[in-house]
């Protein structure tokens, strides 16, 4: 008995894992549980620049910037910084993120279409059609393993 209630949880962790791992790696959304942002070339272009003070949960960061903090979200997965050769931001680093600001049901969230840091620049969406390069479109090298 006690080695197939073992087995049931182990089953059971499986799947809530999974899950949980399938809605976070295929959405389209800051990941903060607000949902799918379609449209972000929709947007209202912002340009921030400010001091990293800390991350938000699905690939987001806060800037410290001199009007106030600043949330921007879809800042992209370490691969894909990796990959591109930049070095992914940590707290204390100075950098300026472009990208559009985005109503999504009354919620507005600040989506990176490019971030500069340490004198480099790396491009996070295709400015086309506003999708993540690291899902391995336009210019990116993601295999897919990450939206």
């Amino acid at each position: 008995m006690k080695k197939h209630l073992v087995s049931m949880v182990l089953v059971c962790a499986m799947v809530l894992f999974g899950a949980g791992m399938s809605l976070a790696g295929h959405g389209r959304g800051p990941g903060d549980g607000t949902g799918p942002i379609h449209d972000v070339l929709s947007g209202v272009p912002f340009t921030f620049t400010g001091e990293v003070i800390d991350f938000a949960m699905g690939g987001g960061l806060t800037l410290a910037t001199a009007t106030g903090n600043v949330q921007i979200y879809g800042i992209g997965p370490f691969f894909y910084w990796t990959s591109q050769k930049v070095d992914y931001p940590v707290i204390g680093d100075t950098l300026t993120a472009k990208g559009f600001t985005v109503n999504y049901n009354g919620v507005y969230q600040n989506v990176a279409m490019s971030i500069t840091i340490d004198g480099s620049t790396i491009d996070l969406r295709d400015p086309a059609t506003g999708t993540p390069l690291w899902q391995g479109g336009s210019g990116g090298s993601g295999g897919g393993m990450c939206k």
